[in-house]
């Protein structure tokens, strides 16, 4: 099973704090910076956790706004 990739772009000031929640949340998802300038992000979500992450993400658009981009399998397959 490959794992999936969520991009989603969010104000610059909040990537640390995106980070930090992440690494709290122990192998639910792990933060890739894609581009810092304009906030763009990658979530690297293994199989299984799918749901968690969900979760936390939408947990997460309660206090920052996170725009999702597009989500992607690791290998580069989009979907829907």
């Amino acid at each position: 099973m490959n794992s999936q990739i969520r991009h989603y772009r969010v104000r610059r000031r909040d990537i640390a704090f995106l980070r930090h929640v992440l690494e709290a949340c122990d192998g639910v998802a792990f933060l890739r910076t894609v581009d810092p300038r304009v906030g763009l992000v990658a979530l690297h979500i293994p199989p299984g956790r799918e749901a968690e992450a969900e979760g936390v993400v939408r947990g997460l658009e309660t206090v920052l706004p996170l725009i999702a981009e597009r989500v992607i399998d690791s290998a580069g397959l989009p979907h829907a």
